[in-house]
């Protein structure tokens, strides 16, 4: 269904009505509630953290940023690692009848889909924080305002959806290829742009690509990488602070000390005393 035009119209046949509106908020410890379904459309919205949603015998995993979709009668469960904390937006959506989509369904070639917000994060979730609100608190015109709202939320559920599977699974291989080059490669790669010529891969979109996916560009998620192993090496090693910065991918030692320190608070030196219980001396930082 070609969904621009429809301002002329409304391709809600019928008003929808939803069922409940909150927030789970899961904390460290392992959990997995169990596999169940509903009798009308259901999403998911994740605020914060990550965890897995698994439906037909198949896992996948989520974050910050991704909303799961659910047409009614689709048996699926969510669930989460040990130490992995997670805060999501549920809503139940009833009544669902929107021109050109099978009665009830909020998909119309999918059981359930999972796609990434992206861009409309803080529209989605603004929409989603004002709707919960109206419905906890009930002041006047809440229910002209929720209707509102949750007409608005779904036609948003269809602007996400309406992408081509085929566009949306080449999107996700893009990441995955030059996530995993990056976390194979992140101590001897000079710059993004020669990730992109490897890879043979535009800047400007890798750089969207990464952001909508993981929340930060992929040069963040390199010296990410990059500080994550300096600390380890720190805490675990004696290594000249030099030869840290040489394993991390950095030649110069004082540049290495300004990223360290950029990121973490602390120089290098100072968190691997902090990081054996011994107070920081404050004079100097050692590049030997």
């Amino acid at each position: 269904m070609e969904l621009s035009g429809t301002d002329k119209k409304s391709i809600f046949l019928k008003k929808p009505k939803l069922m409940y509106i909150g927030v789970y908020r899961h904390s460290h410890g392992g959990w997995m509630n169990k596999l169940h379904c509903h009798d009308f459309c259901e999403i998911m919205l994740v605020k914060s953290g990550s965890g897995k949603f698994r439906v037909n015998d198949e896992t996948y995993p989520f974050q910050k940023g991704d909303m799961i979709v659910c047409n009614p009668r689709v048996m699926h469960n969510e669930f989460f690692d040990d130490g992995v904390s997670a805060d999501i937006m549920f809503l139940g959506i009833a009544r669902v009848l929107i021109e050109g989509y099978p009665s009830g369904a909020l998909l119309k070639d999918a059981e359930f889909r999972l796609v990434n917000t992206g861009a409309f994060y803080d529209r989605v979730m603004g929409y989603c924080d004002q709707l919960l609100w109206e419905n906890e608190l009930k002041p006047a015109y809440f229910s002209v305002i929720s209707d509102s709202l949750l007409k608005i939320l779904v036609s948003f559920v269809l602007r996400l959806t309406s992408r081509r599977a085929e566009e949306i699974f080449e999107s996700k291989r893009t990441y995955t290829e030059v996530k995993e080059f990056l976390d194979n490669n992140f101590t001897t790669i000079d710059t993004i742009d020669n990730v992109c010529r490897s890879l043979y891969i535009n800047k400007y979109y890798l750089t969207h690509l990464f952001k909508d996916t993981l929340g930060i560009p992929p040069l963040k998620y390199l010296i990410k990488k990059r500080v994550s192993l300096a600390k380890k090496l720190l805490a675990e090693t004696d290594k000249p602070i030099g030869d840290v910065a040489k394993a991390c991918g950095y030649v110069d030692v004082a540049y290495f000390c300004r990223v360290f320190k950029n990121v973490e608070g602390t120089t290098p030196l100072a968190y691997r005393r902090l990081s054996r219980g011994n107070a920081p001396e404050p004079d100097s930082e050692r590049k030997d």
